[in-house]
């Protein structure tokens, strides 16, 4: 039986298929998509995530995984059997994607694989610096005080209003947990999406993002990195906040411009902000950022649940194995190397 797609099913190709074909993986990702790969083809985990360490053994792989390794030319010149590169990611950052497809090399990507965790994790932040949940423990456990519930007195999210700027897949989740949740009043920013699309789920389209900057009393930063939004939370936008706003920014680091948000949480500008990303990860062990105040900084880990995980896994594993079978894979990032011999 043929699926939407025109392909075999998984599990019902010769076995023989792509059996003899090697696939690099340079970290570990979650068993059950190791499993998968080790059921098609012969799978090897780096013995380190290093660009030096992935070169000099690439050339005998037809597949490579990438969870944080940087896939450039060098490496990519230097897998002269490669057919697939699969990131462990929603984006496609870490790949020179413009390169692989001159060579004919599929790249292939998870998107919304981790979407409802980001969501999910934007929410916990969001409670987290309304309710002065870190304060509050500090206090109990750390300074041992107990009577110092009027000092900790914050506030519901429900009337309050939630900024997104980014309305893909995690901006939109996001949305429908704090309209249907928090009765939140909810605005998004995204000069590509039709205002319809996303109005028809109560969200107010922003046509100027300043007015979403000066209107929100969280600010979520939802959008991939791209020239236009690199520096975008900046000393004149930050200013443009209200002094009992948040900012979240689970994208990437490079949105916020560091030195200017810490001036702005020293001086009181805004209330507060939580960070899963920085410009340089991981970060300067020094950076001033974690001396700020009214701060919440976590390494990295707004997609890290079990349940993401293994979405992920199994998507990245299914992605290689198609195009290895000789077919189109379920997301691609450069779906014209389609039908194109590898030069």
């Amino acid at each position: 039986m043929i699926n939407q797609y025109g392909d075999v099913p998984r599990g019902q190709e010769p076995a023989s298929l792509i059996d003899t074909m090697k696939i690099l993986v340079t970290e570990p990702i979650r068993e059950v998509g190791m499993e998968m790969l080790r059921q098609n083809a012969e799978v090897v985990v780096a013995p380190d995530k290093s660009e030096s360490t992935v070169a000099a053994i690439i050339g005998e792989f037809d597949a490579v995984i990438t969870r944080n390794t940087r896939i450039d030319r060098t490496i990519i010149d230097k897998g002269k059997k490669l057919q697939v590169i699969g990131c462990h990611a929603s984006g496609v950052d870490l790949v020179d994607v413009a390169y692989a497809t001159e060579k004919k090399i599929y790249v292939t990507h998870v998107p919304g694989a981790n979407a409802r965790a980001v969501a999910e994790f934007i929410v916990c932040l969001m409670i987290a610096m309304s309710r002065n949940l870190i304060a509050a423990d500090h206090k109990q456990r750390v300074e041992r005080k107990y009577w110092v519930q009027d000092s900790l007195i914050g506030n519901d999210l429900s009337g309050r209003t939630l900024g997104i700027i980014g309305m893909g897949r995690i901006g939109k989740i996001l949305a429908r947990i704090c309209i249907g949740g928090f009765d939140m009043k909810v605005l998004g920013y995204d000069p590509y999406v039709i205002s319809a699309d996303i109005e028809a789920m109560g969200i107010q389209k922003v046509e100027d993002i300043t007015d979403l900057f000066k209107e929100s009393d969280f600010v979520s930063l939802s959008c991939p990195i791209t020239d236009e939004v690199k520096g975008l939370v900046n000393e004149s936008t930050l200013r443009m906040m209200k002094k009992s706003a948040y900012l979240i920014n689970c994208a990437r680091g490079p949105i916020v411009d560091e030195v200017a948000l810490y001036e702005a949480l020293e001086k009181g500008v805004i209330k507060g902000a939580a960070l899963d990303v920085f410009e340089i990860e991981p970060p300067n062990k020094n950076n001033p950022l974690f001396d700020a105040p009214n701060l919440i900084a976590t390494p990295h880990i707004a997609s890290m649940s079990y349940d993401s995980r293994d979405r992920m896994a199994v998507w990245c594993a299914e992605g290689i194995l198609s195009v290895l079978r000789g077919e189109r894979p379920r997301f691609p990032a450069n779906p014209s190397v389609r039908g194109l011999k590898k030069i």
